[in-house]
């Protein structure tokens, strides 16, 4: 009989399973904290990071569903952000814009005006595909 890993089995950073995976990348920590919570009460698993560098690394070797981050951040940015990763469902957020003016300029991403509620979460979730219900 072949001995089988142990490794095997282990998910690769392709591979989808189980609960749906977000990572949030916001330089405030309350943000973040409120943004975890509300993902949470809707089923996923949040993964949070106040540093976009740290969040690249962890991109790298884990698999998310796809990512919420913000617009303005010091050091890195969110589009610079989302330039370094690729094939990824993602939410922008931001405080410094409407979000008609947030629609119309990141097109390629759905918006998500800074503050929001949980029901206007769960909506952005499910436009950007990271979330079905």
């Amino acid at each position: 009989m072949e001995k089988q890993s142990i490794w095997t089995n282990l998910p690769s950073r392709t591979q989808k399973v189980g609960i749906t995976r977000i990572m949030v990348v916001d330089d405030d920590k309350g943000i973040l904290s409120t943004t975890i919570s509300l993902i949470e009460q809707l089923g996923a698993e949040g993964f949070a990071f106040s540093s976009p560098t740290k969040a690249l690394i962890s991109w790298a070797s884990n698999y998310y569903d796809g990512v919420i981050v913000d617009l303005m951040m010091p050091v890195m940015g969110g589009l610079d952000f989302l330039d370094q990763i690729s094939d990824v469902k993602a939410i922008i957020m931001s405080g410094y814009l409407s979000s008609r003016a947030g629609r119309d300029f990141y097109s390629k991403y759905v918006f998500l005006p800074k503050p929001f509620s949980k029901a206007e979460l769960k909506m952005a979730l499910v436009e950007s595909k990271i979330l079905k219900f």
